[in-house]
């Protein structure tokens, strides 16, 4: 883990900030966009394979991603008190989903002191870690 890395989770820990938090997790550890992050149900997650089923995605074909330990573990802790049904990531809107975490990530960044970066880009860093574990380009194309 490198030093922006350490200081981003630093600026996450907190109850304020665990679902931002948990997003990051998400995204670093499976390569999925923040909209498929927010739009997840606890159903959508399964723990005995592993695997988190992305729905509503942004070329409107289903997918299953892997988990990995870590992942896992967390999102068991997550999930604990959850519904089949529930939304992982709840908000006050019409939909009960959290829409968005922009605010709460871009403040965690600057307590962080991490400029230049986007949501986005833990997208690529998932793949980077992905091809630097031993994942053949294809596989890393279809998560």
């Amino acid at each position: 883990m490198n030093d922006e890395e350490q200081r981003l989770w630093t600026a996450l820990e907190g109850t304020r900030r665990a679902l931002v938090r948990l997003a990051v997790l998400i995204a670093l550890n499976t390569g999925l966009r923040l909209g498929e992050i927010l739009k997840l149900k606890r159903i959508d997650v399964d723990f005995v394979g592993q695997e988190i089923q992305a729905r509503e995605t942004k070329t409107d074909e289903n997918r299953v991603v892997p988990m990995n330990d870590v992942l896992c573990a967390e999102l068991q802790h997550h999930c604990a008190e959850l519904t089949l049904n529930d939304p992982l990531f709840h908000g006050r809107g019409k939909t009960g989903l959290l829409t968005t975490i922009k605010r709460a990530f871009t403040a965690a960044l600057a307590d962080a002191n991490i400029t230049d970066f986007r949501f986005h880009d833990l997208r690529h860093v998932a793949a980077t870690r992905m091809a630097a574990a031993g994942a053949d380009p294809f596989t890393i194309a279809r998560i």
